[in-house]
Order: structure tokens, then C-alpha cells, then sequence
């Protein structure tokens, strides 16, 4: 599967892919922080280690063909019906609000 091998200073890289990948990179104190993270076919959020860069720091990203994905932190399990549940409670408190109409 095609997907990123981010690399910090030449030494610690992450291989990361999925059915949707994302990259976030933002300032944070006095560096910038990257955040991969992705939604597998399952539709399953997946999220890797951030990475912080300080100045001076070599950032490296290789658009490459993925066999083996570094493991994911964290895994927040698709549950359709919990979404379909916050859903209609959101929707109720906006009618409520009158913040949306029927």
C-alpha cells in the first residue's frame, strides 16, 4: 500500500498507511510537532507517535510502497451505531436551541 516514511534526523522513522492518511504539522513551544494519523477500510482511527522538531532538526518524508506499517498508538475502534447515537443527541440539543430546523 502506498504510503509515508517520515524520518527525523536521519536516524528515527515511522512507516504510516492507511485507506485516508494525514500529516498535521504545527508550531508547538519552540519547535513544531507532527502528527500522523490515519482511517483504516474498517473506518477505524488510527493515530502514531507524534514526532517534535527543534531547530536544526532534518525532516524527511518519502512518498514510498508500504509492506509493513509502524503499529499505531492508538486505535480508536468505528462503532456506527455510537456515532448514530451522538448524532441524533447533538441534533436534538440544536433543535432545542433552535439552531437548526425540520
Amino acid at each position: 500500500m502506498i504510503g509515508f516514511e517520515i524520518t527525523k534526523n536521519e536516524i528515527h522513522s515511522i512507516k504510516i498507511s492507511s485507506y485516508s492518511t494525514q500529516i498535521f504539522l504545527y508550531n508547538y513551544n519552540d519547535g513544531m510537532k507532527l502528527i500522523p494519523s490515519g482511517i483504516n477500510e474498517r473506518e477505524d482511527r488510527l493515530k502514531w507517535e507524534h514526532i517534535e522538531f527543534h531547530i536544526g532538526d532534518k525532516l524527511s518524508i518519502e512518498i514510498k510502497d508500504i509492506k509493513e506499517i509502524s503499529s499505531p498508538c492508538y486505535i480508536d475502534k468505528s462503532d456506527i451505531e455510537d456515532l448514530k447515537k451522538k448524532y441524533y443527541e447533538l441534533k436534538t440539543k440544536l433543535k432545542k436551541k433552535g439552531l437548526i430546523l425540520e
